[in-house]
């Protein structure tokens, strides 16, 4: 298919581009709210985390009598319930930092907005473009002719280059020696 029969369909494939992102806003309105009640759902999390070291604390006897290919595993995991004891802490300033994210999108939609009216004009724009495109294969179709004459004009050149490292392989062979 040629390139510009390609590109025709792409102006009427862009036209309903501005409404949808002028729905972007109304979409975006409910996500402040549902932000603000993430601290809410991730407070008892800390909790939680600091119960799991000693879930896990009994894993290290648990393990030990796994084969030997499975010896280290009791090491390895001997530091694992104080490095969870530690979690809750991280995790603390969490719903503070989320808290402020609503804060954050509060003005995306407003700078979201302008944008399907600067889109309008794209479809118009890009109108045009099959129309110059369509003379490039004529333009393109004498290439290969012009090229043909290549490898024949080259071949003397490689034949050149062949028969002067043709020598080349004989000084890796046994017993050759090299002088100067």
């Amino acid at each position: 298919m040629p390139v510009p029969d390609l590109i025709r369909p792409v102006p009427d494939l862009l036209r309903p581009v501005p409404d949808l992102l002028r729905r972007v806003p109304d979409l975006l309105r409910p996500v402040p709210d549902l932000l603000r009640r993430v601290p809410d759902l991730l407070r008892p999390v800390p909790d939680l985390l600091r119960r799991v070291p000693d879930l896990l604390r009994p894993v290290p006897d648990l393990i030990r009598p796994v084969p030997d290919l499975f010896m280290p595993v009791p090491d390895v995991l001997r530091p694992v319930p104080d490095l969870l004891r530690s979690v809750p802490d991280l995790l603390r300033p969490v719903p503070d930092l989320l808290r402020r994210v609503p804060d954050l999108l509060r003005p995306v939609p407003d700078l979201l907005r302008p944008v399907p009216d600067l889109l309008m004009p794209v479809p118009d724009l890009l109108r045009p473009v099959p129309d110059l495109l369509m003379p490039v294969p004529d333009l393109l179709r004498p290439v290969p002719d012009l090229l043909r004459p290549v490898p024949d004009l080259l071949r003397p050149v490689t034949d050149l280059v062949k028969i002067q490292l043709t020598p080349f392989p004989l000084i890796f062979m046994p017993g050759t020696k090299i002088t100067h």
